[in-house]
């Protein structure tokens, strides 16, 4: 029990961190308006994302299909928020509505189609949180070697 009010503690402290820095990045940033604004919507996400688990898992939310496809939902548009923010910051001209931008954001709403359906029809979500994370973490790591190959290393020193 003491360690579970430890945990629940902490994450609460890091929802609270999430939040201000996202406010601070959005209100006091000397970035462009569409790179701040990614960067404190990503921001604001995740503190989302961890405030639904920790309110769930201490049992202060009852767990409901709901909560869980939008946790689910805010795991699968994670990815595209953070490509797009890295877009931008290595592009300043990046055109954010494009449609092949807006192309990332697809297996997110094709999943909360598929949960609107799920609990209308049986009122239970299935969906495995493999798919999810598998998604996260080809974004993630996609970024990651795109950023640190030559190509990103060369953009860094231009805007140095």
């Amino acid at each position: 029990m003491f360690i579970k009010s430890i945990l629940f503690t902490i994450s609460f402290l890091g929802v609270a961190q999430g939040a201000v820095i996202a406010f601070l990045i959005y209100r006091h940033s000397k970035e462009p308006g569409l790179t701040r604004s990614l960067l404190s919507l990503l921001f604001a996400m995740w503190s989302l994302a961890i405030l639904l688990i920790t309110l769930v898992n201490t049992g202060l939310l009852e767990e409901s299909p709901v909560l869980e496809a939008l946790e689910y939902f805010l795991g699968l548009t994670v990815g595209p928020f953070l490509s797009l923010y890295l877009y931008q910051r290595r592009r300043p001209s990046f055109a954010l509505f494009p449609f092949s931008r807006l192309l990332h954001f697809i297996p997110g709403l094709i999943f909360l189609l598929y949960a609107v359906y799920q609990i209308a029809v049986y009122g239970v979500l299935t969906f495995n949180i493999v798919l999810v994370m598998l998604h996260m973490q080809v974004y993630l790591i996609g970024n990651s070697i795109y950023y640190f190959t030559k190509e990103g290393q060369r953009f860094a020193a231009k805007r140095d």
